[in-house]
């Protein structure tokens, strides 16, 4: 796709990950962010991206609004590069855009999608009615699979981070308890769901540290999950809770079967997560500083990991229990490159979703690693904590 590009408007903390990862796989791309400052995590972020692919000929551009031309100074001196403002973009370059503003989407909807008639994903969040609630997310068993094609011609939304873990191991448990209705008709009870999120990410300073916790039982990314795997519809009970860490959400699914918990279904489930290609498995002990420590071991610094951690028990004789540490910043990465993979012609022979994931588990990297690396050094890591990790 000779001089076209993808369009990642908002290059913050999840669009320089979506960033690195298109990069990696040599795919062009124009970047916008608002403005640049030394303090801030977001532009250093994007200076180290410049500096991972310096023959990238990657395109920055400030966003619209007031001080614009002392923004655009403000990049060129700290970034080292700035081409201009968004109203300098040829659009009719952008094969794809990939929206991460926050909370802007329908401003840039009616001001720049709608009139340029620029295909987009939104990433990660925003206003679902703008892509009629079409929610993606590169997981196994779940409704992408079987409706590629309306993925191909419509605008999306690549779901949360907590979503992506939560319907992540929804498929995999799929694959052992049986999968669509045959899986919810395992179920005894609804499946009790608690987010416990991070309250911020690492390295910001605009938020203070919580002194005190409030769990409140709502309704929490409940369209997006029911969405993806219609078989459970109806059968998620939330909770929804922020505490005072920065570098994963934990999540809890506990599921009432109506037959026994079996140590052979147990082990069964272990190991799908343990050689699916896009989680990493715990048996022992799940926790943060473990994992940061098996990750930076790994050549992955500050626990930024684009998979999901989970931990698999049984509680009782009818309770199996999923637990997971859920990277905010990163896992949301991969299934981006994929939607980008499957709505362009950038890489020749994407045909289906199973090619997409395939093309990138192989040959994607992450913060200069390939996917495998990290995957299974992780996983090792933390498999072997106290002689490889700790000694």
């Amino acid at each position: 796709m000779e001089d076209k590009c993808i369009l990642i408007n908002g290059a913050g903390t999840v669009g320089i990950r979506d960033a690195d990862v298109l990069l990696s796989l040599e795919i062009p791309l124009i970047l916008t962010k608002y403005n640049a400052s030394e303090e801030d995590i977001k532009t250093k972020e994007m200076k180290a991206l410049l500096d991972r692919y310096p023959n990238s000929n990657i395109k920055i551009y400030a966003g619209r609004g007031s001080n614009l031309e002392e923004r655009i100074s403000n990049f060129k001196e700290i970034i080292g590069k700035c081409d201009g403002s968004v109203d300098d973009i040829e659009f009719d370059k952008v094969s794809l855009a990939v929206e991460c503003t926050d909370g802007k989407e329908g401003r840039v909807y009616n001001e720049i999608y709608k009139p340029k008639k620029i295909p987009f994903v939104l990433n990660g969040g925003g206003d679902s009615k703008l892509v009629k609630s079409l929610y993606f997310a590169s997981v196994p068993n779940c409704r992408v699979q079987e409706n590629i094609e309306e993925y191909k011609k419509n605008n999306g939304k690549i779901v949360s981070c907590n979503t992506h873990s939560l319907t992540t191991a929804i498929g995999l448990l799929e694959e052992v308890l049986g999968k669509g209705e045959k899986f919810s008709e395992k179920l005894r009870d609804q499946i009790i769901i608690d987010f416990s999120r991070r309250y911020d990410d690492p390295g910001k300073k605009d938020k203070k540290v919580p002194k005190f916790v409030k769990i409140e039982h709502r309704p929490y990314h409940v369209d997006e999950v029911e969405f993806l795997h219609p078989e459970i519809k109806n059968l998620i009970d939330t909770t929804y809770s922020k505490w005072p860490t920065q570098y994963f959400h934990n999540l809890t699914i506990t599921l009432d079967l109506k037959d026994e918990i079996s140590q052979n279904m147990l082990e069964d489930i272990r190991f799908q997560v343990q050689t699916y290609p896009r989680t990493i498995l715990v048996e022992d002990v799940l926790c943060h500083e473990r994992t940061m420590k098996s990750a930076e071991k790994a050549r992955i610094k500050d626990a930024d990991i684009p998979f999901p951690v989970f931990m698999v028990d049984g509680i009782g004789k009818h309770h199996l229990r999923m637990y997971a540490l859920t990277p905010q910043r990163g896992i949301v990465a991969p299934s981006t490159v994929d939607y980008v993979l499957l709505r362009t012609n950038f890489i020749k022979g994407i045909n289906s979703w199973k090619d997409a994931f395939d093309f990138t588990n192989k040959n994607a990297k992450y913060r200069n690693e390939t996917f495998g690396h990290i995957k299974e050094s992780i996983q090792d890591n933390l498999s072997h904590y106290e002689e490889q990790v700790e000694k």
